[in-house]
């Protein structure tokens, strides 16, 4: 099924992206699993102005089923700050936060988490937003946080943490656009 879905940086679809943020204006930030030769990765890029920007791929092996994948599902390696509109940022998708936590604390001034989490809403209000704050606080006093959505499993949201508190929220199950501007003087 993975290989149905995963798409190369250089497919027709992946390019029609690149072209909208030139197009349009607007930067993408995406995840989506790569398929890179004839290896499938875990991967999200920051799109902007026709290039990719910056592309980032999951360092743990918590991202894939391994009684079911085989060779051809890899993991990167590499975690590295990149310079976007003057911040010192990074991108991490999901577990490798929790798994490697010291390895996305490089004094970055924005951090960028991605996530694939199927909590109930219920338990992700009572508990597990909490701790997700908590745990982007290791990496970085400000972090923008993005679930993904998928039906009967993830239910979207994103937030905007300072040192562990939520500043900004698009709720789980909600349609909207969580629009916030990281200020040079206040952050």
């Amino acid at each position: 099924m993975d290989c149905k879905i995963a798409i190369s940086v250089h497919s027709p679809i992946f390019q029609l992206l690149l072209n909208l943020t030139k197009e349009i204006g607007i930067d993408l930030l995406i995840g989506f699993y790569e398929l890179d030769i004839n290896s499938i990765y875990s991967s999200c890029a920051l799109l902007s102005n026709g290039k990719i920007f910056h592309k980032y791929r999951y360092i743990s092996k918590g991202w894939k089923n391994t009684s079911k994948a085989d060779a051809h599902y890899r993991e990167g390696n590499t975690v590295t700050c990149f310079t976007y509109h003057d911040k010192k940022c990074l991108l991490a998708l999901c577990g490798d936060v929790w798994d490697q936590p010291k390895r996305f604390s490089l004094g970055q001034d924005l951090f960028f988490w991605l996530v694939y989490v199927g909590w109930t809403k219920e338990k992700w209000n009572s508990s597990e937003k909490n701790a997700y704050a908590k745990q982007a606080k290791y990496c970085c006093k400000t972090t923008l946080y993005v679930n993904s959505i998928c039906i009967n499993d993830a239910n979207g949201g994103a937030a905007l943490w300072m040192d562990g508190t939520i500043q900004a929220e698009v709720p789980m199950d909600t349609e909207k656009l969580l629009i916030v501007e990281i200020d040079d003087n206040k952050n």
